[in-house]
């Protein structure tokens, strides 16, 4: 800490309490911590080189230091094994999971949980499950009791005890005379002390003294915040203009719900105070902030990748945890298998399956080995040999895995040991170098693994599994804090800020709901008890006394104090708590001392300055990508989705088509929408394969069509069935093929209501060209009318419109390719609707309409063209305007309109989304529409 002691009377009578060598205890380490580095630095003012480190204590951690001196005197009231807070909850989920009770419907952790903390406020209030005082508010029944006796009959065998037990055996103790009571202690910064504790200070210390403070409140604003978001980015602009006014500033920024806000304030204070740091793993410098509530050991990323490791040979693992096994710098042989685990992952993906196991995983890396898989996948210059391994390092941490899957019972001071071992053989934590960050993060995992034996005295041996389990949740229980010099700002909650001084304070959320705080009752104990007894959170009233007390307490800990409130919460109204409404209130650009004046880089990063000024920088038009050479056009392939991606986004056709952008796929529950419609052309194409017209459909008996239609869509799905995950069963496919059936029947019934046809092709592929740039296309029907002319459908399970053939940019230009792409004469153009809510042609034609949904062009409101030949002609300019346009490189972030990406993932390469941030006057429309196509289907 950085903020110092001030000569105030508060202070004075510290000193003289420090001067005196008397014993200083306070609420908690932080505050005793300040008082130490404070003296620390007087001493050293003083020019003193050497000195006795002062008895100051919290209140906790000197009763600690106590039961080790009961213990070392190896007197009978210190021979027990005092529980730490996690190896008692454990013995309390012991008792919660084996009650047959409780058992089925109760969730043990959190349950125990509320049955430590009920045993810890009886104890600190001088009460017992059995206390007579606590019996009028129960029956037969308090099923708190029950636990409670099976909690202690537990604690028998290892003679184990509580903190709280410890505290009452240090009072026998002082009684009879086994610890020598002290003459004096100073108690300071003590807003309320628990009757346990009371009578600990009573039996130690023949006089105690209270230290109150007698500062007067600095000088205190109000400030109201549209949102909690705006409320910490405005601390953070305000702290980082004191900073840069004041640079010896000593800032606190206090909020009563830090450890549910602690990434968003993380995130905010970085972005504003240390934007140059966003990504980097450790500060070379002293960092400008620092929060005193640190991350979980568990949601570290080296120590995260571990969990991934070792969880594979326990459970499978799901698609949106393989980038954490494949390409984590925690697990070996990433720089040398990068290109060959992007193939891996690919062909994961390509099976279609939610989760997957360890032995999924081997059987895709042995058939890239033997290239025995879908050869679409494979890339001549990329793959492997034959018969070599692609993943060689994976591979041989996987098989080490799948070695585990059976492993014995055993005590858990041997599965730590075990752990390291396995993790160092796996290859963990990598060939890199560790920064800073990770190796305190490591070296707190090793301590970690290694405190796991002191749950043998409780706990049985365990499998695999448990062991696993409950290294899991020692890991998020332990809280990692990176160990960095002082920081001139401080991120407290308001219990670790009481007591302490600084030149700026500002105390966020104090709304009418949040401050005081509701009452939190034990759900344990009965509530009127706890109120009886003034039990901690128990009623309104001590609430409120209690944060009246921080508030005044708040008002006079620093020179300049901010208190503000959120104006709403999603849509409700909040107002400000009663006990800041006496300040003034203050708008923003009242508090900011330059709202326009920007964070000095210079002052974090002169490396930076010096390159922006050393350095020319250049400057790129992103929007113009280099033209297609020749050699590429040859190359590039593809059908309609070219065209159709550049009218949507010009950067979309570029980053498909030219950059082979494409997104990984995901699983999901059942067919996707590209499988059922692909579905549906299948049973189409296979109908109109055995009926070749009009003619042939209305001559073919029912029972014979059913028959074809059942059998077209069986043979349908039988590449899906092949492929489908083990979930899908036969009620599933019933279900599939009884939608297919219906569909088709309706589909036919619209084609028996058209005027005669006949089917020239399903599924034509057609190789044109395009400007120079050739292109495969693949028509879903050609039908032959009376006339001679033909006409073009394509069959679709959304809801097309016509309108998107038409404009400068047309939507799907598919159709109008089409027609000018084949050498036969057009007359009109059709999409097939297939779906639940309707089955029609939609379409327009040259004069006779073929079928009800398709109209003559010129029966359009507003047709674009008189006559069809004029139609065409602005088709084939529109369509070479766009391919103009793509083969120059045009590539700009341009959709069509903000639906164009409400679909798509290709926002982390155009990053279209970031301008609504930009620019709030940017609205996007997140109705579903179409979204870029990836690749052509039916092209």
């Amino acid at each position: 800490m950085t903020a110092l002691l001030s000569p105030r009377p508060l202070q004075q009578a510290l000193l003289q309490a420090l001067h005196r060598q008397q014993t200083i205890l306070t609420p908690n380490r932080r505050l005793s911590r300040n008082i130490l580095d404070n003296h620390a630095h007087r001493q050293r003012q003083q020019g003193i080189q050497a000195w006795h480190t002062p008895a100051v204590f919290s209140l906790e951690g000197w009763a600690r230091q106590l039961w080790q001196q009961l213990q070392d005197s190896n007197h009978p009231l210190g021979r027990a094994l005092l529980l730490e807070p996690r190896q008692e909850l454990q013995l309390w989920k012991q008792c919660l999971e084996q009650d047959p009770e409780t058992q089925q419907w109760l969730q043990p952790a959190g349950a125990a949980r509320h049955a430590q903390q009920a045993l810890k406020t009886l104890q600190l209030w001088h009460q017992q499950p059995r206390s007579e005082q606590l019996q009028p508010f129960v029956d037969d029944g308090f099923i708190f009791g029950r636990w409670h006796d099976s909690f202690r009959a537990r604690c028998k065998e290892p003679n184990a005890i509580t903190f709280c037990d410890a505290v009452e055996r240090l009072i026998d103790a002082f009684q009879q005379g086994v610890l020598t009571k002290q003459p004096h202690v100073c108690l300071t910064g003590f807003q309320d002390i628990a009757p346990l504790y009371k009578s600990l200070l009573a039996a130690a210390f023949v006089q105690q003294q209270q230290l109150q403070s007698e500062t007067s409140p600095g000088h205190c604003q109000r400030l109201g915040c549209d949102s909690v978001e705006q409320e910490i980015q405005l601390a953070g602009q305000w702290t980082r203009q004191i900073l840069q006014q004041f640079p010896g500033a000593s800032i606190a920024i206090v909020d009563p719900q830090l450890s549910a806000r602690h990434s968003l304030h993380d995130r905010i204070f970085r972005q504003t105070l240390e934007p140059s740091r966003l990504f980097a793993d450790a500060a070379v410098d002293a960092p400008l902030f620092n929060m005193s509530i640190g991350t979980p050991l568990a949601d570290c990323p080296v120590i995260d990748s571990a969990f991934v490791l070792l969880g594979l040979a326990n459970r499978p693992l799901s698609l949106d945890e393989l980038p954490a096994l494949f390409y984590s710098p925690f697990i070996a042989g990433l720089e040398q298998e990068l290109e060959a685990r992007i193939e891996l992952e690919r062909r994961l993906r390509r099976l279609g399956l939610d989760a997957l196991s360890l032995t999924q995983i081997l059987q895709q890396l042995a058939r890239m080995n033997t290239r025995q898989s879908d050869p679409t996948l494979q890339s001549p210059q990329q793959s492997p040999e034959q018969g070599s391994p692609c993943c060689p390092v994976l591979e041989n941490a996987l098989q080490r895995l799948q070695k585990m899957q059976r492993l014995p019972k055993r005590a858990l001071n041997a599965w730590g040991p075990w752990f390291v071992a396995t993790l160092t053989q796996l290859g963990w934590p990598g060939q890199r170098q560790p920064s800073s960050l990770e190796y305190q993060q490591i070296k707190q995992w090793y301590a970690l693994l290694a405190g796991l034996a002191r749950f043998d005295c409780i706990l049985d041996d365990l499998s695999f599994s448990d062991a696993l389990k409950l290294l899991r949740t020692e890991s998020q229980s332990t809280v990692f804090q990176a160990q960095t010099p002082d920081s001139a700002v401080q991120i407290l909650g308001p219990l670790e800020a009481a007591g302490l001084r600084f030149s700026h304070l500002w105390v966020m959320g104090l709304n009418d709901e949040s401050w005081p705080a509701p009452p939190d009752l034990n759900p344990l104990l009965p509530a009127a008890y706890q109120q009886a007894m003034q039990m901690p959170h128990a009623c309104a009233e001590r609430e409120l006394n209690f944060a009246r007390q921080l508030t005044q307490l708040f008002a006079a800990s620093a020179e300049q104090v901010v208190f503000s409130y959120p104006l709403r919460r999603n849509d409700q109204i909040l107002r400000p708590s009663a006990l800041i409404c006496d300040h003034p209130a203050v708008t923003p650009e009242q508090l900011l001392l330059s709202p326009e004046q920007r964070f000095s880089e210079q002052k974090q990063t002169p490396h930076l300055s010096r390159l922006q000024t050393d350095a020319p920088l250049e400057r790129i038009d992103t929007a113009r990508a280099p033209c297609i050479s020749n050699e590429e056009r040859d190359q590039l392939g593809g059908g309609s989705a070219i065209l159709t991606n550049q009218a949507l986004c010009p950067f979309s056709a570029f980053a498909i088509h030219r950059l082979g952008a494409k997104p990984l796929e995901r699983s999901q529950t059942g067919l996707s929408h590209a499988d059922r419609g692909n579905l549906l052309h299948a049973v189409l194409e296979r109908i109109w394969q055995q009926l070749h017209s009009q003619q042939d459909l209305l001559q073919t008996e029912p029972a014979d069509l059913q028959r074809l239609i059942d059998s077209a869509i069986e043979q349908a799905m039988m590449p899906f069935r092949k492929q489908a995950p083990d979930w899908m069963g036969q009620r599933f496919w019933q279900l599939e093929q009884r939608r297919l059936h219906r569909l088709t029947e309706r589909w036919l019934e619209e084609e028996r209501a058209r005027p005669a046809f006949s089917v020239v092709a399903v599924e034509k592929a057609l190789n044109t060209e395009l400007l120079g740039v050739p292109l495969r296309l693949r028509i879903d029907r050609v039908d032959r009318l009376q006339d001679g002319s033909e006409l073009l459908i394509d069959y679709k399970s959304g809801t097309p419109t016509v309108a998107d053939w038409f404009g400068e940019r047309p939507r799907q230009p598919q159709l109008p390719l089409y027609s000018l792409a084949t050498h036969h004469p057009v007359s009109a153009l059709a999409f097939g609707q297939i779906n639940a809510a309707e089955v029609t042609f939609k379409g327009i034609c040259a004069n006779t309409s073929p079928a009800p949904g398709i109209a003559p062009l010129t029966q359009l409101r507003n047709p674009p063209c008189a006559d069809w030949e004029q139609m065409t002609g602005l088709w084939q300019q529109t369509l070479e305007r766009l391919m103009t346009d793509f083969i120059a490189g045009e590539a700009s972030v341009a959709p069509l309109d903000p639906n164009v990406y409400q679909y798509s993932q290709l926002q982390p390469l155009n990053r279209y989304y970031e301008l609504e941030r930009l620019n709030p006057t940017t609205t996007l429309n997140t109705s579903p529409e179409m979204a870029p196509a990836t690749e052509p289907s039916h092209d």
